[in-house]
């Protein structure tokens, strides 16, 4: 079987810059300021406080506050307003798109026991932008269109020291799929510099699991104030069983879109780490504040999208394109 390779990282990386503005604005990066409405409502303060069931998905040492069970859930949705411009485009608004961010979690504590164990569904987030009618700098109009989401199950387990003072810990067993167009209908060949040719190219269904760990500790050293502290891991990650499409239409001996097995590398979910601060006056009111940090400089340098096996035998130079 041909094996040929397409890589096409300078692409997706131009599409990632394109959705930069989903990052900058309203999220940390492809992780949500906050999750669940009171969360939100606090604009993402809650290492220190933790005391719901989305605990689990924050810091997995609160948890221990919560006795008997608990269910909760929540919807909520992500409408980024985006746009773009460069020297063959004035300004152009994205397409409207919005991302629904379902959670479901469930805590049981008990008071005659230390442990105290929790479960969730929580859509972590991801990226997303549709630019149509593009300028091209090949004479056409054409589109980019990114999308990444990013879901997790969540077992949690926490272990009280005392009423005061809590451990936990948070496997977050994710599922991630990812997929772009970059100039799709676009198919230019040049015949006086053929390796400055263009064809343009199609990604989607590429997925896989994506798995981290989270600790983190709680603690109350006097009934107004506590403290807490979380770590995570970035995700391990794999996007592989997409299907590539690269438009070979303008191309000579070629003349139509080859379809290849395709995979993506270099794509991982930060890391983090954080520290947070609460304070209670009175019953009514708190105080908090969260230092968060994200360590995306350590999770996407490159990303490569690789394809293979394309349906169609391909002629030199292009039967590995690079």
């Amino acid at each position: 079987m041909n094996t040929s390779r397409l890589r096409c990282a300078a692409a997706f990386a131009l599409i990632l810059a394109l959705a930069a503005p989903v990052a900058v604005h309203a999220t940390n990066g492809m992780y949500l300021i906050g999750y669940g409405p009171e969360t939100i409502g606090r604009g993402g303060a809650n290492l220190a406080i933790s005391d719901r069931t989305l605990a689990v998905n924050f810091n997995p040492a609160g948890i221990a506050q919560l006795q008997g069970n608990h269910l909760a859930a929540s919807l909520s949705f992500l409408a980024p307003s985006l746009s773009f411009e460069n020297g063959l485009n004035g300004s152009t608004d994205a397409e409207s798109r919005y991302f629904p961010l379902p959670t479901v979690t469930y805590v049981r504590g008990a008071k005659d026991s230390p442990w105290t164990w929790g479960v969730g569904f929580v859509a972590q987030g991801g990226l997303g932008a549709t630019f149509d009618n593009l300028n091209t700098p090949f004479g056409n109009q054409d589109q980019t269109y990114t999308q990444v989401r990013y879901g997790t199950v969540i077992p949690t387990v926490a272990y009280s020291v005392n009423e005061d003072m809590a451990f936990g810990l948070s496997l977050n067993l994710g599922y991630a799929d990812a997929a772009f167009r970059f100039f799709p209908n676009t198919s230019f060949f040049n015949q006086q510099a053929p390796q400055f040719s263009f064809p343009g190219v199609k990604m989607e269904g590429a997925a896989g699991t994506q798995t981290s760990a989270r600790i983190g500790w709680w603690w109350r050293p006097q009934p107004k104030f506590s403290l807490g502290l979380v770590y995570q891991t970035k995700t391990d990650s794999n996007f592989d069983g997409g299907d590539l499409y690269v438009n070979y239409t303008g191309f000579p001996g070629i003349g139509q879109r080859v379809r290849y097995d395709a995979k993506m590398d270099g794509f991982t979910f930060a890391a983090q780490a954080g520290i947070g601060f609460a304070y209670r006056p009175n019953d009514k009111w708190v105080v908090a504040l969260d230092v968060k940090r994200y360590f995306w400089d350590d999770a996407i340098d490159t990303i490569t999208v690789v394809g293979t096996n394309p349906d169609l035998a391909l002629p030199a130079p292009f039967d590995q394109v690079t």
